[in-house]
């Protein structure tokens, strides 16, 4: 899609966030297995899909010199602000209300987070055409 379109992959990214909603909401609101299972296999793999286009886009933009310390602030940031203190505070919230709210937000945090990437796309065109302007 990035060969297509220079904001091609914050597009498919942000889409991929996006059409995560109907399967979360299915998922967390459908009391079988076997609607639960293949809903849950698709949110997960349209959330995987952004790691592969937001890395790109990432290595794209940054100057060759400053692109270690990107990768490595952004990995820090997905693990202090993510992985690290998601259990806890889903389990904190899960003790106050139960499982399925905090899921529930969870999944439209993703969804916000999607169009956000949506709206970002002029923004990832500026910064390309910039970092191209730098390197020439």
């Amino acid at each position: 899609m990035a060969r297509r379109r220079s904001d091609g992959h914050f597009l498919l990214s942000g889409a991929a966030f996006v059409a995560t909603l109907p399967f979360t909401l299915l998922a967390i609101l459908h009391p079988s297995p076997a609607i639960f299972w293949p809903a849950m296999f698709m949110t997960l793999l349209l959330f995987f899909i952004n790691t592969g286009p937001l890395t790109a886009a990432m290595a794209n933009v940054l100057p060759p010199e400053m692109r270690g310390r990107g990768f490595a602030i952004n990995t820090m940031a997905i693990h202090v602000l993510g992985d690290a203190p998601s259990p806890l505070l889903i389990g904190v919230a899960k003790d106050h209300v139960g499982l399925g709210p905090p899921v529930l937000v969870t999944g439209l945090l993703v969804v916000i987070a999607g169009m956000v990437l949506l709206a970002g796309r002029r923004a990832l065109r500026r910064d390309l055409q910039a970092a191209t302007a730098v390197a020439a």
